[in-house]
């Protein structure tokens, strides 16, 4: 372990470095405090500090392809939203299958299924499409559905959480994509003080999927401008949940981007990114996993990460996979970028 806590000396944050150090929990006023401060490099050496000490040097990431069976973006996992770029047409059953079959049948990893809500996703639709998968590669780690798609499929059928949820696992679903609990969009690009109500709005169905058994991933999509007090709030409410459910297995901070021609949303920044990874180590203390993979952002970027609370390097497809467009040598290229970085890498 090499974090240089020395540096923090002479840092607004050094008040921090002892309770970080002893492992208590930081409050709501640290949080807004590290949303505000300008030393980000004094913000990463204590997120690091709890990096190492949680999973030494090592960087994980797991082989995994990504489906989008509706064609609509999906801002809170970008690989399935690049699939949505030049599709913008539901996939049919038929056509999934034939996808399916361009996976090696040897492969045990991950298909992870995400896609934006359709005009015709009732819950039999979510049901076809985890039999039709389950059905065809038997040997994969199925994750797939997000809140919103979820939500979807209980508003056309008028079924209650625990109804949805229950159909999907009896049709052999294992593990929730998630995603994002509060969902930006093109009209609405940033977070805000009503958002705290979306997120209690979505307590029913993290409860639910909380007694199935069911775990999640966690994106974090904030805009290029949110009020610190509005995202400490969330951030509050978001920890206060993995404490009494614990369904959250990662947390991917995700700078709000909208494919998009029409749309002028300021760029995303590595600054904004390395501060919500290094936030989400140090504030979310809970979330076992926090992740900064090269595909959401730049490869430098994502490697600088693993020096700021990044533990995850993301996924990368399977070599020969006919349903995504990867490198023959994805895998090795990932692990090189962990290598470069000075991590371990090690795939879960």
């Amino acid at each position: 372990m090499t974090t240089d806590t020395a540096r923090l000396a002479a840092s607004e944050l050094a008040d921090l470095l002892p309770v970080v150090q002893a492992g208590n929990r930081l409050n709501r006023s640290d949080c807004v405090r590290l949303l505000r401060t300008d030393d980000l490099t004094s913000l990463g050496v204590l997120a690091n500090f709890v990096r190492e000490r949680a999973s030494g040097n090592s960087a994980y990431y797991r082989r995994s392809v990504h489906l989008n069976p509706s064609g609509i973006p999906v801002p809170a996992c970008p690989e399935c939203s690049a699939q949505a770029a030049g599709r913008r047409s539901a996939l049919t059953l038929e056509e999934l299958s034939s996808v399916l079959k361009g996976i090696d049948t040897g492969y045990e990893g991950e298909v992870h299924l995400t896609g934006g809500p359709g005009p015709s996703g009732g819950i039999d639709r979510l049901c076809h499409l985890v039999d039709r998968i389950v059905c065809t590669r038997p040997r994969v780690r199925l994750r797939a559905f997000t809140w919103q798609e979820l939500e979807h499929a209980a508003t056309a059928d008028g079924k209650p959480p625990s109804q949805v949820l229950s159909a999907v696992v009896n049709t052999g679903l294992r593990s929730l994509a998630g995603g994002a609990l509060v969902d930006l969009s093109a009209a609405r690009p940033n977070l805000s003080r009503d958002d705290v109500s979306v997120i209690e709005r979505r307590m029913p169905w993290i409860q639910a999927a909380a007694e199935l058994g069911l775990n999640c991933e966690l994106s974090w999509v904030f805009g290029g401008n949110d009020d610190p007090e509005v995202l400490a709030d969330l951030l509050v409410c978001v920890r206060g949940i993995q404490d009494v459910r614990g369904i959250f297995e990662s947390f991917t901070p995700l700078a709000f981007q909208w494919p998009s021609g029409d749309l002028d949303l300021p760029a995303p920044t590595g600054y904004n990114h390395l501060r919500a990874v290094a936030i989400g180590r140090l504030f979310l203390d809970n979330i076992v996993r926090i992740r900064s993979s090269p595909f959401s952002v730049s490869e430098p970027m994502a490697q600088v990460a693993q020096w700021y609370g990044a533990d995850d390097a993301g996924s990368v497809a399977p070599v020969g996979s006919s349903a995504v467009e990867c490198a023959p040598d994805g895998r090795e290229r990932l692990r090189g970028l962990i290598r470069e970085a000075g991590r371990d890498p090690v795939e879960i």
